[in-house]
């Protein structure tokens, strides 16, 4: 055999080599990101669930509030619109595994959620004892079901970075 031959021969064995390692790597790195952005989809519409199912419970003891409808009329809404998947579970699992950075977001949202929760539960006794609407617990409530508009619009706006970034 002669050298040049055997150079040659090396010399397309090393490139298919090389070509396979670094289509291998793209390729990787491609389904990294297309997997995370799929995670950040995820996440986008457990928030968006778990906020519209908040909003919703929230609106529905306003309306209590304001005497629209009665706390037990409340609670059969609630009842009947209960989903049974927990979206607030599901957005803390993907930030605890893949988005730690957003864990200040949903505290923001988990803030709100504690507030109205608190509110509610004081307007039930309100309501229990005095069996009448509130305009100081629909004010207060107010305030909350826009704390709970303005963090999940920046949460949201935090999950487009990213997707921009993995892109």
């Amino acid at each position: 055999m002669e050298p040049q031959w055997i150079l040659s021969v090396l010399t397309i064995v090393c490139s298919g080599v090389v070509s396979a390692i670094v289509t291998y790597k793209l390729n990787k790195k491609k389904d990294e990101r297309q997997f995370m952005r799929q995670k950040l989809e995820e996440l986008n519409l457990a928030l968006l669930r778990f906020c519209t199912q908040m909003g919703s419970y929230f609106l529905n003891f306003s309306s209590v509030m304001t005497g629209k409808i009665t706390y037990n009329q409340a609670l059969d809404i609630v009842n009947k619109s209960t989903n049974i998947e927990n979206y607030y579970d599901k957005i803390s699992l993907i930030l605890n595994i893949y988005f730690p950075q957003f864990n200040s977001h949903l505290e923001q949202i988990h803030n709100a959620r504690d507030e109205g929760n608190e509110i509610v539960f004081d307007f039930k006794r309100f309501y229990d004892r005095e069996g009448i609407h509130s305009q100081d617990h629909f004010r207060k409530m107010s305030v909350v079901i826009n704390q709970l508009d303005k963090a999940e619009t920046d949460f949201k706006l935090a999950i487009q970075r990213e997707a921009r970034i993995i892109k």
